[in-house]
């Protein structure tokens, strides 16, 4: 049998150690639409046209996702600072803060010239 000063010790060690093994936050959301640099087409072509929006976290690409026309994207992901840009002629890389439970939205939307 446990001495009750080790025992009351042992259980407060355990508190802590599932305290410190919860500390993980809820991630952050980042969505928004991205579309196509074109001239003149059909509405046929445009939904064929292939787009790519990257995540990046510093220089480092930490998701992409892939699609055609004007897409829809959503990345989930830990509290952070982050670069979502788009391979589209017309469009900006956008710097955005990530917090915890929290969605963003950034418009990618080409404006060809």
């Amino acid at each position: 049998m446990l001495s009750r000063p080790l025992g009351i010790t042992l259980v407060c060690l355990l508190a802590l150690a599932a305290a410190c093994g919860s500390s993980t936050s809820t991630p952050g959301v980042i969505t928004g639409t991205a579309t196509p640099c074109v001239g003149a087409t059909t509405l046929y072509a445009y939904r064929k046209i292939p787009v790519r929006v990257t995540l990046a976290k510093g220089s480092q690409v930490v998701a992409h996702q892939s699609g055609h026309g004007s897409m829809t994207y959503r990345f989930s992901e830990a509290p952070g600072q982050f670069q979502v840009s788009s391979d589209q002629s017309g469009t900006s890389p956008v710097s955005v803060a990530v917090h915890s439970g929290e969605t963003t939205r950034v418009d990618l939307n080409a404006h060809c010239k």
